[in-house]
């Protein structure tokens, strides 16, 4: 048989969820498929499952393996793979019947080498958030991080892998961003559908769910990896300032993570520094760029020092955090480092409330602590009601205070609104205003403090909201 796509699953101990994943497979409305499968060293009873499906399917293949790892065992699938596209599945995903056919004669009908498909993540509280692309698909989006990267949304043209000799590194986290980028550089036409044909199943424990230390030595070492592939390629001048949006977006990603992710109070610590250390010694985080990126407002690294400053007990991980964030954001000499070092934790955490203004006065006025402490009671206390019945919520405004209500109000949230193209969330797709009509809402928070009448007022004007509740905070 002539497979027009190949399916490569690396497998370890997922018994629990290995059956629903294989019956989406097997039951693809595109037949010609080959399903290759590498157990990547289970102790449970996955091996006897893939046995028993392998014994009635043809298109089967299995593979053993000691445990090396989902890149690794993907590696080995790739080197056996016979189809003209290649499909990444995770054990325990599950994908729709027809997403291979649909893929595959999108790809055949456009001459593209990868098609893209959205996505959605579940989890075992029934919790659902689908994905949606907002930018275009290409190489220069995905090195400045504003496209999402993983490898089982797609499908590739197998021979961009052989040609060019791409595989998967081994013993990294992060290994789809590692590979995607050159996947993506070397493609000659990429094309994206609407449609979402892939359910991935984060469950707690996952390697996406826990942050460790070697979540920063990964994400660092991607980080060289695509500024070495520039270089070799003799195009890392025309995309240095993507590659540095994306390692930004990044540690952010890894400031705003580690806190409630790193379970043990000695991990904590031992994460924090090897962050600040990565920071301290990437040429990235020049005084040069880090005075850019304080002016550019696509960023607002105001966001780690609230969401950090916001914290109800501080304790000696705690104040290093702070420190850490500090000293990350703001070019400091080392005479102002030891200085900040000596203060106690209280003055640290008002300097965050201060830095925008850029100043870190030694006094403050008692007044300004009294009115922060009073804005976040009512922040706070809006949030507690949002979250007292199922409204389908649009945050106005991507900053500091709509990625707070954003990540509290997770599972309501239908999209951010941003009037910047490029501004991206974790928490929720974004959109500018001029779409919003296109999102089926019922509530639009307003976190853009200072306009709120304003912005009441251009919505009122130019969409028919009658049907939507709109909500200022008033801080």
């Amino acid at each position: 048989m002539g497979y027009k796509v190949s399916v490569i699953i690396p497998l370890f101990n997922d018994e629990k969820y290995l059956e629903r994943c294989l019956d989406s497979i097997v039951t693809q409305t595109l037949h010609e498929i080959e399903i290759i499968i590498i157990d990547d060293g289970s102790t449970d009873d996955s091996v006897s499952i893939i046995e028993k499906y392998a014994s009635s399917d043809e298109r089967f293949s299995v593979i053993s393996q000691t445990n090396q790892g989902p890149g690794m065992a993907r590696n080995r699938g790739l080197s056996i793979a016979k189809g003209e596209f290649i499909a990444f599945v995770d054990s325990d995903d599950l994908i729709d019947s027809e997403m291979l056919e649909q893929m595959y004669e999108n790809a055949s009908k456009a001459q593209a080498d990868i098609v893209v498909c959205q996505f959605e993540k579940f989890d075992d509280k029934g919790q659902v958030y689908t994905t949606k692309e907002m930018e275009k698909e290409t190489f220069q989006n995905l090195i400045a991080g504003k496209l999402y990267s993983p490898v089982w949304n797609k499908i590739y043209k197998r021979a961009l892998f052989h040609e060019h000799g791409i595989v998967f590194p081994a013993d990294i986290y992060y290994e789809d961003v590692a590979t995607l980028f050159k996947l993506y550089f070397y493609a000659k036409k990429i094309i994206t559908l609407q449609e979402t044909y892939y359910h991935w199943y984060e469950r707690p424990g996952s390697r996406t769910e826990v942050l460790n230390v070697l979540h920063v030595e990964s994400m660092f070492r991607v980080f060289t990896e695509m500024e070495h592939f520039l270089i070799s390629k003799k195009v890392e001048e025309h995309y240095s300032s993507s590659l540095f949006e994306k390692i930004v977006s990044g540690v952010l990603f890894l400031f705003r993570r580690i806190d409630s992710h790193v379970v043990l109070f000695e991990k904590k610590r031992e994460v924090w520094q090897l962050l600040y250390r990565e920071i301290e010694k990437s040429r990235y985080f020049s005084e040069h760029n880090m005075a850019l990126l304080v002016d550019n407002s696509s960023y607002d690294l105001y966001e780690i020092q609230f969401y950090l400053s916001i914290k109800t007990i501080y304790t000696e991980y705690d104040r290093q955090m702070l420190y850490s964030a500090l000293i990350a954001s703001f070019p400091f000499d080392e005479k102002k480092r030891e200085e900040l070092a000596l203060l106690p934790d209280g003055v640290l955490l008002e300097r965050l409330v201060t830095y925008r203004r850029k100043v870190f006065a030694v006094e403050y006025d008692a007044m300004e602590r009294v009115e922060f402490s009073q804005k976040l009671n009512v922040l706070f206390k809006a949030i507690a009601i949002l979250k007292q019945s199922p409204q389908k919520v649009a945050i106005y405004g991507n900053g500091v205070i709509g990625q707070i209500l954003a990540r509290e109000l997770a599972g309501r949230v239908v999209v951010i609104i941003d009037k910047d193209p490029d501004s991206l969330s974790e928490y929720a797709p974004t959109c500018t205003p001029d779409v919003l009509s296109h999102y089926d809402i019922d509530t639009i928070v307003i976190a853009v403090f200072g306009r709120e009448a304003e912005i009441e007022k251009a919505l009122l004007k130019e969409y028919p909201l009658s049907h939507v509740n709109i909500v200022k905070l008033s801080l």
